[in-house]
């Protein structure tokens, strides 16, 4: 709500302590709920996501680095308005980025030999979210 209104009015009339406790408990409550969502998941799914998933999670450090960057570009494509687009706009900025970052730490993981060296560990193949169990 209050970073709605931030975007929307470009003003907030709440005390710094007040913002910052809120936030805190926003962000400890959100990251509780959404790691017993991933823990629920990862019973529940297929095989296959689970590999998908874990295959997109091979390159977190690579997505930490570069998503400051990828997001500016992002950021400047998808404009937030503040109006009823504005939830569907940041859900756009989110994909978008999180497919930016997949695409470039892949072709710099599959055609670069010191892909390693940029984005931390990384297994010796780069697969492309998903491969078969039977192709080699």
């Amino acid at each position: 709500m209050l970073n709605y209104h931030l975007y929307t009015m470009k003003t907030i009339q709440i005390s710094g302590f007040t913002y910052e406790a809120v936030n805190t408990i926003y962000l400890v409550v959100g990251s509780y709920f959404f790691f017993r969502i991933a823990e629920i998941l990862a019973e529940k799914l297929s095989v296959k996501s689970v590999t998908v998933v874990k295959n997109i999670a091979m390159y977190s450090f690579g997505f930490y680095l570069i998503h400051p960057m990828v997001l500016n570009f992002v950021a400047k494509a998808v404009p937030i308005q503040g109006n009823y687009m504005f939830h569907f706009e940041i859900l756009a900025r989110y994909i978008l980025t999180l497919a930016g970052c997949y695409l470039i730490i892949w072709g710099c993981h599959r055609l670069l030999p010191f892909a390693s060296f940029l984005f931390g560990k990384l297994p010796k193949e780069a697969v492309f979210i998903y491969r078969r169990p039977d192709h080699k």
